[in-house]
């Protein structure tokens, strides 16, 4: 099964097939297939062992950075709109978020910062196969945004997932 992990889901060759044909979907399903078969590489499911605890790749609870970076006054309040930094902004970017409160606030915008321990969109864990552990991620992150008039992020992976992923899923 080690050639189902070989793409990185990048996309890239939707990019440049003359067909437009998006080899991604049958590599993602395929993949499902490992993992319910049990037949995914061993690193997939070290990897899926190490998500499951925090919910993100990081094994890292990553509301403890976005805390230390962002605006006290703008964490956990409610306004009508999120900043969801995902997972990877607070792991390797963590001034991204002070990074991006400053230009909301700025702007004179009313948000409040998403600091949840769970901070991922669940992207990766989709991507390796576990697709009914994204589905439940998906499901808090969007229960959790669900009151926003507006999310805003960072990171583009989450932005394509909470846009485009997540309604694929009936999300």
């Amino acid at each position: 099964a080690d050639v189902l992990y070989a793409c990185n889901a990048c996309r890239i060759t939707q990019t440049y097939c003359e067909h437009d044909i998006d080899a991604y979907p049958p590599m993602e399903a395929a993949r499902s297939q490992a993992v319910l078969k049990g037949v995914a590489p061993d690193s997939v499911g070290n990897y899926w062992k190490k998500w499951s605890k925090r919910k993100n790749p990081f094994d890292e609870d990553l509301s403890a950075a976005i805390k230390e970076h962002a605006p006290a006054e703008r964490i956990g309040n409610s306004a009508p709109v999120v900043l969801f930094t995902g997972c990877v902004g607070p792991h390797y970017f963590p001034d991204s978020v002070s990074d991006a409160a400053k230009v909301l606030d700025a702007m004179g915008a009313d948000y409040t910062v998403y600091a949840k321990e769970e901070m991922c969109c669940g992207y990766p864990a989709l991507t390796l196969g576990y697709k009914e552990g994204f589905i439940k991620q998906a499901k808090k992150i969007a229960e959790d945004l669900s009151g926003a008039e507006l999310v805003i992020s960072p990171c583009p992976s989450c932005v394509h997932f909470l846009k485009d992923r997540y309604p694929e899923f009936g999300i």
